[in-house]
């Protein structure tokens, strides 16, 4: 039963017990620029595909996007009965 317990250094060197807990999220979405790109590309897509011409809004940010993945987390740890009480 002995072994390893807790974080290994090859999987994570730059996260220490110092480390805040937004260090730790931003592990699991390193390529939030990835998701913002495809996000905004969807949207234009869609767009394009039902001819309505240009946005007027604007597209997503980074901010947004981290916003967006953690209230979504968060939202399996606090349930509320309606789901217009989360936004």
């Amino acid at each position: 039963m002995g072994g390893l317990r807790g974080k290994r250094n090859s999987e994570a060197p730059h996260i220490n017990d110092s480390s805040s807990p937004l260090n730790v999220f931003l592990l699991y979405f390193a390529e939030i620029v990835m998701l913002v790109v495809a996000t905004n590309r969807y949207y234009h897509d869609h767009l394009d595909r039902f001819d309505e011409g240009p946005s007027s809004l604007p597209d997503v940010t980074e901010d947004e996007m981290l916003v967006f993945l953690a209230i979504t987390i968060q939202m399996g740890h606090c349930i509320w009965n309606i789901l217009t009480d989360y936004w």
